[in-house]
């Protein structure tokens, strides 16, 4: 699964990335000079109603509840404010991890924390894909893959076939 994945490495979504880049330019066009034409088209796109570059960036701020007023972002470094927008952009994944977690049929056991996990670095691509495969729900057994099999029973002893049961079936 895609989430579980993300989940795993530490990846954030296309999106996510997209607004930060948004974001990121805004700080960067509201620290300029007043005489440059990009802060200018923007001073004026703020000033008019209407669906413009402007106003989508306000939405986005508003959803996150970032502040973006001209004075909030001239009194901040460019690196604190990718670090508070990263950081609140993964709070927001964080929780639509949890909302898909509750939700996931192969992923429930899994803890939501989209950070780049240590064992993936640790262990030999081969081991930490076996790993990894059995946090995603994607090992090769009969309650994983329901309609590859006929039946989902162990045939040594009649109980549902899941990697749990795999390691404690006697």
């Amino acid at each position: 699964p895609t989430n579980g994945l993300r989940n795993e490495l530490g990846i954030l979504t296309v999106e996510s990335q997209i607004i930060i880049k948004k974001l990121l330019f805004l700080h960067r066009v509201i620290n300029m000079e007043d005489d440059k034409l990009v802060r200018r088209v923007m001073m004026k796109q703020k000033e008019q109603p209407g669906n413009h570059w402007y106003q989508g960036v306000e939405e986005i701020a508003a959803s996150l509840d970032l502040p973006i007023e001209e004075s909030a972002l001239k009194e901040i470094t460019r690196n604190q404010w990718r670090r508070r927008v990263v950081e609140t952009i993964r709070k927001k994944e964080n929780t639509q991890m949890e909302d898909w977690v509750r939700t996931s049929k192969k992923c429930r056991e899994m803890k939501p924390n989209c950070q780049f996990k240590q064992y993936l670095e640790e262990m030999k691509p081969n081991e930490a894909m076996i790993i990894l495969k059995a946090r995603l729900g994607m090992t090769d057994v009969k309650a994983n893959y329901r309609n590859k099999y006929v039946n989902t029973t162990c045939s040594e002893c009649g109980q549902v076939e899941d990697l749990k049961h795999l390691l404690t079936c006697k």
